[in-house]
C-alpha cells in the first residue's frame, strides 16, 4: 500500500522537521528520496529505502538549493 504524500511545496517553503522527502529531481525527470537536515536538502537517491537515504545525508547532494518537495500526509 502506498503511502499518501501532500502535493508539492514551492522552493520558497522548506520543511519543518528534519527527514526524508520526496524531491522533484529534474535530471530524471521525476521524484527521487532526499533527506532534509534542518537547513538543506543531502543526498538524492532512487532505489534507496527512507532507512538507506537516511543513512547516506551526511553527503551533500547537487540539487539546487531550491527544490519543489512533498512529504507524508499524515505521521506514519
Amino acid at each position: 500500500m502506498r503511502r499518501k504524500v501532500t502535493g508539492w511545496y514551492p522552493p520558497e517553503i522548506t520543511p519543518v522537521h528534519k527527514g526524508v522527502y520526496e524531491v522533484d529531481d529534474q535530471f530524471v525527470n521525476g521524484p527521487a528520496l532526499s533527506y532534509w537536515n534542518g537547513e538543506r536538502f543531502c543526498f538524492r537517491t532512487w532505489n534507496s529505502t527512507v532507512t538507506e537515504t537516511k543513512a547516506q545525508a551526511v553527503e551533500p547532494t547537487s540539487l539546487p538549493a531550491r527544490t519543489f518537495w512533498r512529504g507524508l500526509a499524515r505521521k506514519p
